[in-house]
């Protein structure tokens, strides 16, 4: 994935909310770029998703799993219907659906399969992991200790 590209396009958020959303919420005049405006408003989805992924996984994800680029879209819409007074439930449900399931990946409590994780611990290629354990020498042997 190149670096300013995003986890879903306008076509994503067409496919899952409608064409005539997307167009409701980007009609702002008529010297608008609809395209860039929702170009917009993915690159900053995927940048939020990326602040909640980079904790634990190289980001920009290679290739992002399907509930990734349905974050991207969530977010996306909520971004967008904050600046046209189109927030509805829904909207605001599905982008606190996303940002909990976020977070809850940054804590270690879900995980993106096959995705690089960054750091120690990172996984092998056959998804073991390697962990080390350094300590000083033993105090007590029995040696040390005698006939105790």
């Amino acid at each position: 994935m190149m670096e300013d590209a995003t986890y879903a396009a306008r076509a994503d958020i067409e496919n899952l909310y409608t064409a005539e959303l997307v167009t409701q919420l980007v009609q702002r005049d008529e010297d608008a770029d609809e395209d860039a405006l929702v170009g917009d408003a993915l690159t900053q989805a995927t940048s939020e998703i990326n602040s909640y992924l980079s904790v634990r996984y190289v980001t920009p994800l290679a290739t992002p799993p399907a509930f990734i680029v349905r974050s991207c879209i969530d977010i996306a819409v909520y971004i967008l219907a904050q600046s046209h007074n189109l927030m509805t439930e829904e909207i605001t449900e599905r982008y606190k659906r996303a940002i909990a399931h976020l977070k809850d990946i940054a804590a270690h409590k879900a995980n993106v399969a096959g995705a690089a994780l960054v750091g120690e611990g990172a996984a092998n290629d056959d998804g073991s992991a390697n962990v080390m354990f350094e300590g000083d020498d033993r105090l007590f042997t029995r040696r040390t200790m005698g006939d105790l």
